[in-house]
């Protein structure tokens, strides 16, 4: 199983793209959120049209799935041949279509290729390109999709936004490899997570490594040597990823 990193940031970081990444096994390549700040990234990185076989949207927050009508056009426009599938929450399908039409009216007769939605359910694991795909509802202001991918006893999860609970924790346990959004250092916000009670969850749920996403970006600019420091004290396998960075699992 591999990862790359395709943006890290924040909603409202100027540096920094949207939080997500490819998850590639066996063959299948699973994009993992798809913010408005994404496109460029993705086209620049992968410009192949059949390159994605899917994509797995957290949320309803821009900066998760508002890149999608961009992506899906540019497609159509490189001749994309195979067909796509769309994953999200139960209920979040009928707002991508209506969010397409917003953004390209009349869209989807212009799409060359198929678009398959497979609307998930928290904790109703399904059987995805031969991987186990698991999900749980976090703590966010706006219901987010923690998800959880297991291949050959490789086991992947993404938070999404949202603080972590309960059904999460059991999402996240053993896991090879948790990324998870740390907003918050030194304080603590609504909804979403902060780096101190990351890496005591991480230990507590023997996660095997741990990437932190989403920083804030005040954050990530003052107070990232405090951060560094943090982390080696918790003597845990925690990493900053940059947008770029593959890992192989």
């Amino acid at each position: 199983m591999k990862v790359e990193f395709i943006g890290v940031g924040e909603a409202f970081d100027e540096s920094l793209p949207n939080n997500s990444q490819i998850l590639e096994w066996e063959g299948c390549r699973l994009m993992i959120d798809c913010g408005y700040s994404i496109p460029p990234v993705l086209w620049k990185k992968h410009p192949e049209p059949d390159y994605l076989d899917a994509i797995y949207l957290s949320h309803r927050h821009a900066d998760h799935y508002f890149g999608l009508p961009s992506v899906l056009l540019r497609f159509a426009e490189d001749q994309r041949k195979k067909s796509l599938v769309v994953l999200c929450p139960d209920g979040m399908k009928a707002i991508i279509l209506e969010m397409m039409e917003y953004a390209y009216l009349g869209v989807f007769p212009r799409l060359n290729y198929d678009i398959k939605f497979h609307e998930v359910i928290a904790d109703e694991p399904v059987e995805f390109r031969n991987a186990s795909l698991a999900f749980a509802v976090s703590s966010h202001p706006v219901r987010n999709f923690a998800i959880a991918v297991t291949s050959n006893e490789t086991k992947y999860a993404y938070s999404g936004d949202g603080n972590f609970n309960t059904r999460t924790r059991e999402l996240y346990s053993n896991c090879s490899l948790l990324v998870h959004e740390a907003y918050a250092f030194g304080f603590e916000p609504q909804g979403h997570a902060t780096i101190d009670k990351l890496l005591v969850m991480a230990r507590e749920q023997h996660v095997k490594r741990l990437a932190l996403t989403h920083i804030r970006r005040d954050v990530r600019k003052n107070r990232m040597q405090e951060i560094r420091a943090r982390i080696r004290d918790s003597q845990l396998d925690v990493i900053i990823p940059e947008p770029g960075d593959v890992l192989e699992l």
